[in-house]
């Protein structure tokens, strides 16, 4: 086989049984499917680590098959907590979402950050080399984006020194794709 080809999947005639041809290892994977890490820091160096991504068949709710459990209520100011928000719950530390469709066009997670006696500035870090396709941005909650918006597949951290900043959120937003018929197809902007 061509080193460029990953894998090729046959039937057998005689028993209907697949058969694999390329590297052991593959598994095919849905181009919006991802998991990444949310590295949080406070000033005082207390951190912790919240996972989240795209699953096929998650949900916006706990999803105890992929790990996501409830946790208790958060604990008095001055005590370092980071969360992910999925109402009516308290809280989590994994943050699964369906995989984007041509219905479902954005996934927001949405943290909730609380420093510890340190207080801020809260440092937060991720993976850009994991995303997959379509447009990440990391922003306030309150007003979802005014106080600041980050591309996340350009920078790889941020650090939040307002102290009023309590939430943050990831918005995952598919790519546009349009159909184009055989032959000639013009595509403009109105000019107005």
């Amino acid at each position: 086989l061509d080193s460029d080809i990953v894998a090729i999947y046959a039937d057998s005639v005689k028993k209907f049984s697949a058969w694999y041809f390329g590297k052991a290892d593959y598994f095919p994977k849905h181009p919006f499917e991802f998991t990444d890490s949310l590295f949080l820091t406070d000033n005082g160096g207390i951190k912790d680590t919240l996972l989240f991504g795209s699953i096929p068949g998650a949900t916006d709710n706990l999803d105890a098959t992929f790990g996501e459990t409830g946790l208790a209520a958060p604990p008095s100011p001055g005590t370092f907590d980071v969360r992910w928000l999925i109402p009516p719950t308290q809280g989590t530390l994994l943050d699964f979402r369906n995989l984007m469709s041509t219905d479902w066009v954005q996934n927001v997670y949405t943290c909730r950050l609380q420093p510890g006696p340190g207080g801020y500035p809260f440092t937060v870090r991720w993976n850009k080399n994991i995303f997959p396709s379509g447009s990440f941005f990391l922003r306030d909650a309150a007003t979802h984006g005014g106080q600041f918006n980050v591309i996340m597949k350009i920078q790889s951290t941020y650090t939040i020194t307002n102290p009023s900043i309590t939430q943050i959120e990831i918005v995952h937003i598919s790519p546009v794709y349009y159909n184009f018929t055989q032959g000639w197809n013009i595509a403009s902007i109105p000019l107005t």
